[in-house]
């Protein structure tokens, strides 16, 4: 759990925020949540279920975030080998090229290679270099290209040409079939985040009735809180197993 975690933040750009300072935020949050809810409604259990709520729509926009992120990433990348591409066939060095090439980009791959070459500039190897890139870019499309660089980089170049050449082309023909998915399923995971998030909003105006604070309180408004609670976050694990489209895992991720 704590390895997917793990992996959810960097994706999401945060590489640089350890795992335990982003559980507590998560339970910071959903303190917060408790503490305003209560004070709103006077029901504990209302608060306690739509803090656990809290946390999983932070977790959804984290995901959410780190697929956008990806999205931008991996779009930038066919732009990337074409121009190391041309530049390393024209004689310039594969270093230099990457950092012409990320000149190109968005952020934040921009940003990145930036820092590539600043850690490169000060001393430390090439294969070094691309793992801060690796581990700062968390994308599975960067991880294919660092690992084709770094072998290229060791091999003295032989192949890579070839090799970038495939990739980029490869690449193109991924991105176009992840983009027609994502068109047919973007609008069916929004309408179903959204028909959790509606009853509670309910329940919350409801709980705010001076009237209905003493039926939530009692045996059946608890057995409404927590079956209604049950059934949200089985839809919500429902709604990230079958509707979302997977990327594929990082095989070469930074071990």
């Amino acid at each position: 759990m704590t390895s997917w975690f793990r992996a959810v933040i960097d994706r999401a750009g945060f590489a640089q925020v350890k795992t335990s300072a982003a559980l507590l935020a998560l339970g910071g949050l959903a303190v917060l949540v408790q503490i305003v809810i209560y004070s709103l409604s006077g029901v504990a259990l209302l608060g306690s279920c739509l803090a656990l709520l809290a946390i999983a729509f932070a977790i959804e926009w984290l995901i959410s975030a780190g697929e956008k992120r990806d999205h931008l990433i991996n779009h930038d990348w066919p732009r990337i080998i074409d121009a190391v591409y041309a530049l390393t066939w024209s004689g310039t060095e594969l270093g230099d090229a990457l950092l012409a090439a990320g000149a190109l980009c968005h952020e934040p791959v921009r940003s990145a290679i930036a820092q590539f070459g600043e850690r490169y500039d000060s001393g430390a190897s090439f294969d070094q270099a691309l793992d801060s890139l690796k581990l700062q870019l968390a994308s599975r499309t960067a991880d294919r290209f660092i690992e084709i660089t770094r072998l290229a980089h060791s091999l003295g170049g032989h192949g890579f040409l070839l090799a970038l050449k495939l990739q980029a082309g490869a690449l193109r023909r991924e991105l176009a079939t992840i983009a027609e998915l994502e068109a047919k399923s973007s609008w069916v995971l929004g309408t179903a985040k959204l028909a959790i998030a509606a009853p509670w909003l309910i329940l919350l105006l409801l709980g705010t009735q001076p009237g209905m604070i003493a039926a939530f309180n009692s045996t059946g408004g608890v057995l409404v809180l927590v079956v209604g609670l049950s059934f949200s976050i089985f839809a919500f694990w429902l709604i990230r197993v079958l509707g979302r489209f997977q990327y594929g895992t990082r095989t070469l991720a930074v071990v």
